[in-house]
């Protein structure tokens, strides 16, 4: 099955509003696709928490709203998912541990707040790395979600269960929060458009974080569009202007960084997909950045220095309750200097500035999003969580210096490997671009069209 050329989003408004199909009907076959799933031989273990009747009372609103005319936005009626780590009132928030959201939340958070007013309908929470603090998604306190494509493999993390919820089709959208990749790169695995903003542009009250300066929350869904309706209901300022898809533009590609140090499977998908812009009008330049391989390991050291303070109470008093591989990186982020984390704000602020001087040469950067697709899920990991720190590098190579420099970020389909696994192709632009970056998502997601069907079994949220 391809990729339906609607939007999801607009396709349900459609059947809404001429009858076809009710948020109620929608709701209903949404729970029960979940529901469904849990009797699968390996289940895809995507959600934590459903708000079963409360979504139900929603969506009978909702439909009566629809039927007089009157929807409250255009996500009105939309069932969408939150990652766990986001505040929904009466679910709590464990955030991927086995000793914290012990009770329900009082208050929505901010981001849930808005959508909420905009009548759309969260069914539930999903899955996450366990705080946050991992590449792959495995948790090994029972939360780890499996990948549609392959359920043998995983999602990438640490917006996990949002990934593989939406890339099977349990739910049309969901929320994630990136703080080194986490929506970017379990969208890039499961064949989703995965937008991380400008930093400080969707609000994170009432979010979990796992860093002061690179945390993020944003979309994941399977077309851009749909992207763009969710971001503009959290996003502060909303778009001024909708993002056009009508003309090409100016592709950097940053020299010795690219696809030179991305498994085989990978380069030639992105190679192959940058040919095919370029046969549609989109011009590629080289560019520089002479600081790009030291940005992986100061966003590293930044996030680190960051998490070791968020934690701190966390592990003086329940070090022992964390995952093996959790318990690894903050005790080892722990141990990091001041004069390292004050280094890594040096290469912070100089990559910032070469970046700003490749943006004079190009409209937006081309990179990768992930340096491999999807591995398997190994029983060992399962029990003690992901240590193997080449595959945590090779998931988050690219995107950790787009949290680092705080500039909006967009994974969207490339193609797929030998094994039908999904491949994923980053945008970047200049801070507050996002019309420029949407744009250009747009523009490329319509010349790589089918370049990745949705996983076996997956069906579109009217059937």
């Amino acid at each position: 099955m391809t990729i339906p050329s609607q939007p999801l989003f607009a396709g349900l408004r459609d059947r809404y509003r001429d009858g076809r199909e009710t948020p109620e009907t929608v709701v209903d076959r949404f729970l029960g696709r979940i529901a469904a799933d849990r009797d699968h031989e390996i289940p895809l273990n995507a959600f934590l928490a459903l708000r079963e009747s409360q979504a139900r009372q929603e969506a009978q609103a909702s439909s009566g709203r629809w039927k007089s005319g009157k929807p409250l936005s255009p996500l009105d009626g939309i069932p969408l998912a939150v990652k766990d780590a986001v505040n929904v009132a009466g679910l709590s928030t464990p955030v991927g541990t086995r000793f914290l959201g012990k009770t329900p939340e009082p208050r929505d958070s901010e981001l849930v707040r808005r959508l909420k007013a905009a009548g759309a309908i969260i069914l539930g929470k999903t899955h996450m790395h366990e705080f946050g603090f991992g590449a792959t998604g495995i948790n090994p306190h029972g939360m780890t979600a499996r990948n549609p494509y392959d359920r043998r493999r995983i999602t990438g993390g640490s917006s996990s269960g949002s990934a593989a919820a939406v890339a099977a089709g349990l739910v049309p959208g969901a929320i994630g929060t990136d703080a080194g990749g986490s929506v970017r790169i379990p969208s890039a695995l499961c064949g989703l458009t995965g937008l991380k903003a400008t930093f400080g542009r969707i609000p994170m009250d009432g979010i979990g974080a796992l860093t002061y300066t690179m945390d993020h929350a944003g979309p994941m869904t399977r077309t851009v569009q749909d992207a763009i309706e969710l971001f503009e209901i959290i996003a502060t300022p909303a778009l001024n202007t909708m993002p056009d898809s009508a003309r090409p533009f100016t592709a950097g590609i940053i020299d010795g960084y690219c696809t030179e140090t991305c498994a085989p499977d990978v380069s030639n998908s992105v190679e192959v997909a940058l040919q095919l812009l370029e046969k549609a009008g989109v011009k590629t330049v080289r560019v520089q950045i002479p600081s790009a391989l030291a940005m992986h390991a100061a966003g590293v050291v930044t996030m680190g220095g960051e998490a070791a303070s968020i934690l701190e109470t966390d592990w003086e008093e329940h070090r022992n309750e964390f995952g093996g591989d959790v318990r690894l990186f903050t005790a080892g982020a722990r141990k990091l200097a001041a004069h390292e984390y004050l280094r890594a704000q040096r290469i912070r602020t100089l990559v910032c500035a070469e970046h700003a001087a490749a943006f004079q040469k190009a409209d937006i950067i081309i990179t990768p999003m992930t340096a491999r697709t999807a591995a398997f899920i190994h029983a060992k990991a399962l029990r003690r969580g992901e240590t193997d720190p080449d595959l945590v590098q090779a998931l988050s190579r690219f995107s950790l210096p787009y949290n680092l420099t705080g500039l909006p970020a967009l994974t969207l389909p490339a193609g797929t490997d030998a094994n039908g696994l999904p491949v994923g192709l980053q945008l970047v632009a200049p801070p507050n671009e996002e019309i420029r970056l949407l744009s250009a998502a747009l523009y490329t997601e319509k010349v790589l069209a089918d370049r990745c069907p949705p996983p076996p079994g997956w069906l579109p949220p009217w059937n």
